[in-house]
């Protein structure tokens, strides 16, 4: 009953749409909206930058999908405008006391205002009864995992969320954004650059597409929590400056370069707030970062994406947070040899069958990667990472194949991960929240040192899309998940029927 009342109600707030809103600014972040943008995109005489995410719709040309989701050719006039409803109700069952209890309700209020500026705003609110690992998660980190602070209640947990942005651009080669949202630059499942894993933060946002490259510039506020997390009225200020420069350098190539740094607001013992030196957006950090005498927390990186033979794409990143060569190539496991290495390959229409997908992807981090001397200048915003999700001193591959017929998709997806928990006695460099003046040793270090554990994560789903003027499906699925070491083997399985909005990701597969 819950779920048709639930389906009625979308119908009438359907009615009030006053019009359809095709060229929203920003493509749904969402992962399968995303791998069908990026099916468009694989033939070599494409320029399109793919590392960047969200899409611009500007830049999204005769994808059918996406004008299907949002409607193609239905902006009559200048100024244009969208009512839409957004809603997740997720019912599910497992072994023992697991379960799943979800409604998620919410607003997206959107306009075009001319030709070149947009504008959106979403409001949710939810209550949610987590399935065990996600309760521990939320238990232990006061944080609904991808959204913001956990409300407890009699029922499991409540929780709010804002996001929104407003968007200008004067031409096609530049576009300026501020706002609360989410961003992930890279071309894998996960990215180790910056991911849409935490919860939304405000932003300022530069690009500029010239030639072949594509350059983003942008400026954050985020919100430093300790572990365990505080009230949410003790959260301290933080902030970071992010650059990602994208060249395609032939037809076939395309490389990318990431930079960030990450410096804290105030804490009890000094006064600090938005550091202007960060504040121009063509300069590398790093040398800034010296001139001052500053020990915030930098990084660089690199990527690259190869098309392979027709519809095949062969791509990785490397990321530094600091590192030392001569301590590599002694092989001494010095503990500030930090960095973090994905590969990853993606076929497009698998066996020639159209819309048949699959990706297989490695990621390696190395202990104490993405945590800093002080916390409160670590790689994450609200107690979640702003990279990928299981922090750092682990090793994961991921296999994932979808296929989409009409309005049915299907997908299946295997994770399998081996990591390092830190013990209560010393941080082994997995928890990012861990100072890394309390690891464990200064040499000897090997990625998933400490306690030893397995990871295990199975999910097969089936959707169907319901509405696609506002991307509303039915899902079932199942979920098998298993963690085990030395002391614990705690396994989950989990059947689940929902219907939802999709115009995010959620992630549970960590």
């Amino acid at each position: 009953m819950v779920l048709l009342r639930t389906f009625l109600l979308l119908n009438t707030l359907y009615l009030f749409t006053l019009e359809a809103f095709p060229q929203s600014t920003l493509v749904p972040l969402f992962t399968p909206i995303t791998i069908s943008c990026d099916r468009n995109y694989i033939s070599k005489d494409s320029a399109f930058h793919t590392a960047v995410k969200p899409y611009l719709y500007a830049e999204i040309k005769n994808n059918k999908l996406i004008d299907s989701l949002i409607g193609p050719g239905l902006f009559s006039a200048n100024n244009s405008f969208l009512l839409l409803p957004i809603v997740d109700v997720q019912l599910g069952k497992g072994t023992g006391r697991s379960s799943l209890l979800e409604y998620t309700a919410g607003l997206t209020l959107a306009a075009r205002l001319g030709k070149k500026w947009s504008a959106s705003i979403t409001g949710l609110a939810g209550n949610l009864q987590l399935i065990n690992y996600l309760d521990s998660f939320a238990t232990k980190k006061n944080v609904i995992p991808n959204f913001g602070y956990a409300y407890r209640n009699n029922n499991g947990y409540s929780f709010q969320s804002l996001s929104g942005y407003v968007s200008y651009s004067p031409s096609k080669l530049f576009n300026f954004q501020v706002g609360k949202d989410k961003h992930f630059w890279g071309d894998g499942y996960r990215s180790l650059f910056l991911s849409d894993n935490s919860n939304n933060f405000p932003f300022i946002k530069l690009s500029a597409s010239v030639w072949k490259i594509k350059y983003v510039s942008l400026f954050a506020w985020q919100k430093h929590t300790s572990y365990p997390a505080e009230f949410i009225a003790d959260a301290k200020n933080k902030f970071g400056s992010f650059h990602l420069l994208s060249w395609n350098i032939t037809k076939r190539i395309n490389i990318n370069l990431f930079e960030a740094i990450v410096w804290q607001g105030s804490d009890t013992s000094r006064s600090r707030s938005f550091d202007v030196n960060y504040l121009n957006p063509v300069i590398f950090y790093r040398p800034v970062e010296y001139s001052i005498g500053s020990s915030d927390n930098a990084l660089v990186g690199g990527g690259f994406k190869i098309k392979l033979f027709k519809k095949q794409q062969l791509y990785s990143q490397i990321m530094l947070d600091e590192f030392l060569l001569k301590e590599v190539l002694k092989r001494s496991g010095w503990w500030a040899n930090k960095y973090s290495v994905q590969i990853g390959y993606k076929f497009f229409d698998l066996l020639n069958i159209n819309n048949l997908y699959f990706q297989a992807e490695f990621n390696y981090v190395r202990p104490y990667t993405y945590a800093h001397a002080s916390a409160q200048q670590n790689y994450a915003h609200f107690n979640q990472a702003l990279a990928h999700p299981l922090g750092a001193n682990f090793k994961e591959k991921i296999g994932i194949i979808t296929y989409t017929y009409k309005r049915w998709h299907f997908q299946g997806r295997l994770v399998t991960a081996v990591y390092g928990l830190d013990t209560s006695a010393a941080g082994y460099g997995k928890n990012i929240y861990i100072s890394y003046k309390n690891r464990a040793q200064e040499f000897g270090n090997i990625t998933t040192q400490g306690l030893k554990t397995n990871l295990n994560f199975i999910q097969v789903s089936t959707t169907y899309l319901l509405k696609p003027a506002y991307n509303m499906r039915f899902e079932a699925g199942i979920i098998y998940r298993s963690e085990t070491n030395a002391f614990q083997n705690i396994s989950s399985n989990l059947l689940f029927i929902g219907i939802k909005t999709s115009l995010f990701n959620t992630y549970r597969d960590f």
